[in-house]
């Protein structure tokens, strides 16, 4: 929205600097979504497979 006002008022310097500044906010919270899932998965794998190893009350 910044970027589009400032280019709309003829501030190509800011309105790059303000897209530049959103692509790099939405890239980033693309990798840490992605790590946050992997994560997720990672721990209730594991905890599945702790599950499954459960014999006879040993655990």
């Amino acid at each position: 929205m910044q970027s589009r006002n400032a280019l709309n008022s003829g501030d190509i310097t800011n309105a790059n600097r303000y897209s530049v500044t959103a692509r790099n906010l939405m890239i980033s919270s693309i990798v840490i979504g992605v790590i946050w899932i992997a994560a997720v998965i990672a721990v209730y794998a594991y905890n599945l497979s702790r599950l499954n190893k459960c014999t006879y009350g040993n655990c």
